[in-house]
């Protein structure tokens, strides 16, 4: 999930839960507004047994292929759209807008919007792309590889330093590490036990791991920050090769 659906899903759930507590009925998104349309959709897609793997964003993937087949269906059906407003628009989008010949509004425009990056995809743990093993899982942990040193060179970040790709790459480990260390202080106040990997599920709808190859596992009584901190000193110790 990106940072605009969390916006618009959070928003949703702030104001029913508000509305919960008031005894009213709670506010549900019609399926014509493409907020409603998003989260039916994805709802439905999570259910199936592979639709948790995959990632569900306005800006790519799964729900952005959906979007240009929606307007296909719109032009074949002749419904009339006044115009697309987003969050942000990049001068790629911008083009492709004046291609469909829609009118399109944005609260940031962003014309030489160079690479977009999905927050939670560059979190260990948290987030990434799923790789396909043959060998058995670790437990609940979808294998993935994070686009970040030291996992792997971010070689679709064109045009940076190494330095900066560096600092990227810290600075998403040090992230991860802090959330995850939030939600294991979290865990142990709430249920007075440890969350480790084995449990991570508990917190976390599709929790994943680094893939490290078919020959190393994870210790699944550990916590996953344990991990993101020893990937931080990896990445430390490479830090006069890279830079």
């Amino acid at each position: 999930m990106g940072h605009t659906e969390a916006i618009v899903t959070g928003t949703l759930a702030g104001h029913n839960a508000v509305r919960y507590l008031l005894g009213r009925e709670l506010l549900v998104l019609p399926e014509t507004l493409a907020v409603g349309d998003a989260i039916s959709y994805v709802r439905k897609a999570m259910d199936t047994e592979e639709g948790m793997t995959k990632k569900y964003t306005f800006s790519g993937s799964v729900y952005f292929n959906r979007m240009k087949e929606l307007n296909r269906l719109f032009q074949a059906e002749d419904v009339e759209i006044d115009r697309i407003i987003v969050g942000i628009l990049s001068g790629r989008g911008q083009d492709l807008m004046d291609i469909q010949g829609r009118k399109a509004e944005s609260v940031y425009f962003i014309p030489s919007l160079r690479t977009w990056f999905v927050e939670t995809s560059m979190y260990p743990f948290l987030g990434g792309d799923s790789v396909e093993q043959e060998t058995e899982e670790d437990g609940n942990l979808i294998p993935s590889i994070n686009l970040i040193l030291p996992y792997v060179m971010p070689g679709f970040i064109r045009g940076a330093s190494k330095e900066a790709v560096y600092d990227l790459s810290m600075v998403c480990l040090q992230n991860a590490r802090d959330i995850l260390q939030v939600l294991e202080e979290e865990y142990q106040r709430a249920f007075e036990r440890s969350l480790t990997l084995g449990r991570l599920n508990e917190v976390v709808i599709s929790p994943r791991r680094p893939d490290v190859g078919s020959c190393i596992r994870y210790d699944q009584h550990l916590a996953a920050s344990v991990y993101v901190s020893n990937d931080i000193e990896r990445l430390v110790r490479l830090e006069n090769l890279v830079k």
